[in-house]
């Protein structure tokens, strides 16, 4: 009895053991994939997040460049329409400036000047202006050719019959384009600046700093 009770024993004992054994042999094993898993998968995903990291930074390069060309686009035309408004208005202010005064010798060499460079440079704001579509508003546009047609246009029409005597209105037509014509000008220049984010150089400023710190965060 004493036999078999020892051997009854025994055996139950190596079951016990199997039992608490197994389990934790099995999860040896799964820990030990989990790892040999995670050194296959780490290095995948690290490279996956590179690789998009990668991709959003030239994506924002890209559109950081894009935007600096429209920024000095827009830069250019509203220094190219400047330069040729007031190029123009001088050249008409010149004319209608000697006549009244009877300078003979100024007012021929005016008229001279008006007809050889007014042409060429009324042809130029109005290729300006059709830049302007892509870079400004459709407000904006049509402010441009509303300037164009409606001052410029009309200014160089009133100033013909002058110089070819239909009119002889000298003083008004002077006053016009120093003073009226010179206010609707500075206020078109104002608002176009003001319509491409370029007026406020503390803005523009403020602009470069953010679009610096997203590249650091990308970074």
């Amino acid at each position: 009895m004493h036999g078999i009770g020892r051997g009854f024993d025994s055996c139950h004992l190596h079951q016990f053991i199997g039992t608490q054994v197994n389990p934790f042999l099995e999860k040896i094993g799964i820990l030990a994939a989990t790892a040999a898993m995670s050194g296959l998968l780490i290095p995948v995903i690290t490279q996956n997040m590179a690789h998009t990291r990668l991709l959003e930074q030239r994506q924002f390069e890209t559109e950081l460049a894009r935007e600096n060309e429209i920024i000095k686009a827009q830069v250019k035309l509203i220094e190219n329409l400047s330069d040729l408004l007031w190029e123009y208005q001088l050249l008409a202010i010149e004319v209608t400036y000697y006549q009244p005064h009877e300078d003979q010798t100024n007012y021929i060499a005016a008229v001279a000047d008006y007809d050889a460079k007014a042409g060429d440079l009324l042809g130029k704001i109005r290729s300006e202006i059709s830049k302007s579509i892509r870079l400004t508003s459709l407000d904006t546009y049509d402010q441009l050719i509303e300037m164009y047609y409606g001052e410029l246009i009309e200014l160089d029409v009133n100033l013909r019959m002058l110089i070819e005597g239909a009119s002889n209105d000298w003083h008004r037509l002077n006053q016009y384009a120093v003073f009226e014509l010179s206010v609707k000008v500075d206020n078109l220049i104002n608002d176009l600046a003001m319509q491409t984010n370029l007026k406020n150089i503390d803005e523009l400023t403020q602009a470069v700093q953010d679009v610096i710190d997203k590249v650091g965060d990308i970074l």
